[in-house]
């Protein structure tokens, strides 16, 4: 007797970071999900599932956990995926940037506190473009071109390990974030993150 057959299995559809679906079954246990099939898996990946009381949820992969090296065989997970509330990762997010602002008045950069992991920041310019893609409608070609400035901007603060004047560039910024909220907060978390870079580099 298969070993998935004595345990509860709920299906589940997952989302890669591409938008892309499948379907799975998966067991699911607080904030762990395991995988038995040797399919692709990654950080960011969404799970969608059914809670027994018909309430639907959505979660993502914090660590894939991926031990198919080992279990693929034996009837054992081949993924242990930590998993975290999609609302509370989106506040997490969001809280890596709460002491980075852009002041409407005079396009000001105030660095504060910046409570986030090192991060990747070519990967995130990266990641903002696709956003920005999928997300920013007719605003899409502006958004990519100020996209493009923030990259020249974060590119002087870490030749010049200073932060220069840029009321221009901030303040337009500071004009979507009534319709692109997630535009201003990722550029304020890039920008927060080169400064910090610097730092740790002085």
């Amino acid at each position: 007797m298969p070993f998935t057959s004595m345990i509860k299995m709920t299906k589940i559809t997952v989302s890669d970071k591409n938008g892309k679906t499948y379907e799975i079954e998966g067991q699911i246990q607080n904030n762990m999900v395991y995988i038995y099939k040797n399919v692709s898996i990654d950080t960011g990946y969404r799970f969608s599932y059914k809670l027994s009381n018909g309430v639907e949820k959505t979660v993502v992969v914090i660590e894939p956990g991926y031990y198919g090296d080992v279990t693929m065989g034996g009837g054992f997970p081949i993924y242990q995926c930590k998993v975290q509330d999609l609302e509370e990762y989106e506040k997490s997010r969001n809280n890596t940037a709460s002491n980075i602002s852009i002041t409407n008045q005079n396009g000001a950069v105030i660095i504060g506190n910046v409570n986030n992991s090192p991060i990747s920041i070519s990967n995130s310019f990266t990641e903002l473009e696709r956003k920005i893609e999928s997300d920013g409608g007719t605003d899409k070609e502006e958004l990519l071109d100020l996209l493009e400035q923030v990259k020249e901007l974060c590119e002087t603060i870490e030749a010049s390990k200073a932060l220069p004047k840029s009321k221009s560039l901030m303040k337009k910024i500071s004009t979507h974030m009534t319709t692109h909220a997630w535009f201003y907060t990722e550029v304020a978390k890039i920008v927060g993150a080169t400064v910090m870079k610097v730092i740790e580099n002085f």
